[in-house]
């Protein structure tokens, strides 16, 4: 996010050209991404992704119980896993091709849910209220950002995975 901030204006203070507006959340709108890539530590990104299946379940789930839902989901699924979230009304879209003024505009009005990527620090940044799924054993930076002093703990809600692996019971308990 830093370098996207800089490379944006590299004149400006740290998100001061971030312009959100303090509007509610739509309850029937998400951003939702679930999966890590991990280029540069495959076993953090294995142990920080949701498994598909639990994603699938989760907007079942979701659209039964509130039929006008709306997901955009900008996780990198491998394409059969994107066609099956297609069939079920959820648009996937490519963070990469939204660029950071269209990822701001996406989470505009509504409900973020994410694991510890991008998505996360950018609504932080933003002060736009998010809920962040963290595995059971978290890298350490979440110790200190979870604080009430940062944006991190004033506008995220922080959701621990009880067990190491295992994400049933957290994706379960989102809607």
């Amino acid at each position: 996010i830093r370098m996207g901030v800089f490379e944006h204006d590299p004149s400006s203070t740290y998100t001061a050209w971030i312009h959100t507006e303090r509007n509610t959340q739509d309850p029937s709108q998400f951003v939702c991404c679930w999966r890590a890539v991990g280029y540069d530590n495959l076993l953090s990104a294995h142990s920080r992704s949701v498994p598909f299946h639990l994603a699938y379940s989760f907007y079942q789930r979701l659209i039964n119980s509130t039929p006008e839902v709306q997901i955009v989901d900008i996780t990198a699924w491998r394409s059969w896993e994107a066609e099956q979230f297609k069939h079920l009304g959820v648009q996937i879209k490519n963070p990469v091709h939204l660029g950071l003024t269209g990822l701001i505009q996406l989470c505009s009005n509504r409900r973020v849910i994410s694991i510890d990527t991008a998505l996360i620090h950018l609504c932080a940044a933003m002060g736009h209220p998010a809920d962040l799924l963290l595995p059971r054993f978290p890298d350490e930076r979440w110790i200190e950002l979870r604080q009430p002093q940062h944006t991190y703990g004033q506008h995220l809600t922080f959701h621990h995975s009880s067990q190491f692996g295992s994400w049933s019971s957290l994706m379960a308990s989102l809607c």
